[in-house]
């Protein structure tokens, strides 16, 4: 398909580290569309603008994502659409009204606005590898993982407020409420596309843990997404534990795989599991110590085996010329260097979209750790 001068591509959130790249990425083809974008303040848009500076980028100020109706305006004209950003739900006393039917709404609301747009041509949707993970059978190296995969629970066990956490594995429990928002959202707009039957293609983009160059620098530690906070702590010397999914995806690489996904035709219909390597944090500090002789890393127990994933679909959006897991960590930690030779180790992980795990779901045999664990992946 490619694009053209006269495409329009919108990408939500603005202001996220993945919508960034994708901006990025889209404002440096030459000749290439215009890009518009949402952010939700005037200081947010005004940050934007000084970031990438260009004439083709529009930015339109949506303080109100709740009503139905809130991307109609937004969307007229445009050509593509990612929708990459997601609400953000802390200290849920409702699941299902202020986590599960947030996150399907968030979802569907754009699908049905995209429909009423005579111009629309391809839908990409940022989902995420907790939609496709079954965690209830915990590591299982024998099983390979592929796209055909979802996380198995129905929207009455979600919403149940009774729902019984202790069918996980520990590890995982505190996870489950992420892993619904994520797998009945995407179910939902699968529905929606489907019934509607629209001239526009659809694809999710399902990425597992992101490591990110940001494009604006690290001024503090502060506000780290939850993945790029993992890598400061195992870079800082201040890591107390394991992580729950062992495969990473340079951010790069997640822009460029939406970028390509609404372009080609031949993505219409799919999902996509974004991963490169299975990693371990043993890598993470061989890789300091070698690039980085000044930080002191950790280095401590990781779990020696883990399912594979079969993401030889994702080619198709140049996931066999990922950058290497080496190249990534370089990148990033040069970032953090001058942060961490500054003695700053303790990040304060910022919950980066999606939704955080429900008041209720707190209360039914999940340890304290694992609560300050529960993250949101995008």
């Amino acid at each position: 398909m490619g694009f053209s001068e006269s495409d329009v591509v919108f990408v939500t959130g603005g202001n996220g580290h993945v919508s960034q790249h994708v901006i990025h990425q889209l404002l440096s083809i030459s000749p290439g569309p215009t890009v518009r974008t949402s952010v939700r303040s005037n200081s947010s848009a005004q940050k934007l603008q000084d970031v990438f500076n260009s004439n083709k980028l529009q930015i339109i100020l949506i303080t109100d994502i709740t009503s139905d109706e809130v991307f109609d305006a937004a969307l007229e004209t445009v050509t593509h659409l990612a929708h990459i950003a997601s609400p953000i739900v802390i200290n849920s006393k409702d699941v299902k009204s202020e986590l599960l039917d947030l996150a399907i709404r968030g979802t569907t609301r754009i699908l049905k606005s995209a429909l009423k747009i005579k111009t629309m041509k391809s839908v990409v949707v940022t989902g995420s590898f907790a939609a496709v993970f079954d965690s209830m059978y915990g590591w299982r190296p024998y099983y390979i993982y592929t796209p055909e995969d979802w996380f198995p629970i129905t929207y009455s066990e979600a919403a149940d407020p009774a729902l019984d956490l202790t069918k996980w594995p520990e590890r995982w429990r505190y996870d489950i409420a992420y892993c619904s928002s994520k797998v009945l959202a995407e179910k939902a707009a699968w529905g929606f596309w489907k019934e509607a039957n629209p001239t526009w293609q659809l694809t999710f983009i399902l990425p597992t843990y992101i490591v990110e160059p940001y494009l604006t620098g690290i001024q503090s530690p502060d506000n780290l997404n939850y993945s790029n906070g993992l890598v400061w702590k195992a870079v800082s010397g201040n890591w107390t534990g394991d992580w729950v999914y062992p495969y990473w995806v340079d951010v790069r690489d997640v822009a460029k795989a939406h970028l390509e996904a609404l372009q080609r035709e031949e993505a219409s219909g799919k999902r996509f599991i974004l991963a490169t390597e299975n990693v371990k944090l043993s890598q993470i500090a061989e890789i300091v110590r070698e690039k980085f002789p000044t930080l002191r890393p950790s280095d401590n127990y990781y779990p020696p085996e883990a399912f594979p994933i079969d993401t030889s679909d994702s080619a198709l959006l140049g996931m066999d010329r990922a950058i290497p897991f080496e190249q990534s960590m370089v990148d990033m930690i040069s970032q953090f260097q001058p942060v961490a030779s500054a003695g700053n180790k303790n990040p304060v992980i910022a919950l980066g979209s999606a939704c955080a795990l429900p008041m209720e779901w707190t209360k039914r045999n999940i340890s304290k750790e694992l609560l300050l664990r529960f993250f949101v992946a995008i």
